[in-house]
């Protein structure tokens, strides 16, 4: 984890990242929420765009959900929203109190990130935008 860390740290400075946090126990969208309310924007997720681990999908959808996760839905109900395409299997998968090590990185030139990612060797993907809404709203689009 330290080159991947290294990498994205040196990938993240040449491409203008402007906030950016590591995705624990909140989930992805729990960390985005917090990074969104401290800045006094909103963000708009693409659900499709968002790496999922092998395996991932077909556990959630049997029904194998943790307590952690449970807490963040709960607590996120009020500030994401989920367009009805998005599965709901994705929808949790997005609040999974289940991750580690992966950086949530904000940047003005997201495609010149992915590339320099991609360059060092990290697994990336842009994933959707910061907008102008609501303070901590989060729109998740299929």
């Amino acid at each position: 984890m330290t080159t991947l860390n290294a990498a994205a740290s040196e990938a993240a400075l040449a491409s203008g990242v402007v906030a950016a946090t590591d995705v624990t126990g909140f989930s992805l969208l729990g960390h985005l929420h917090r990074m969104l309310r401290a800045s006094g924007c909103g963000a708009v997720v693409e659900a499709g765009s968002v790496p999922l681990l092998p395996g991932a999908l077909e556990l959630t959808s049997a029904g194998y959900v943790s307590g952690g996760t449970r807490n963040n839905m709960a607590y996120l109900e009020p500030w994401a929203t989920f367009a009805p395409e998005v599965p709901e299997s994705v929808a949790v998968l997005l609040q999974d109190a289940q991750t580690s090590g992966g950086l949530l990185l904000a940047t003005a030139s997201p495609d010149a990130l992915v590339a320099e990612l991609a360059r060092r060797g990290a697994i990336a993907a842009a994933i959707g935008r910061v907008t102008g809404g609501e303070p901590g709203h989060i729109e998740v689009r299929a």
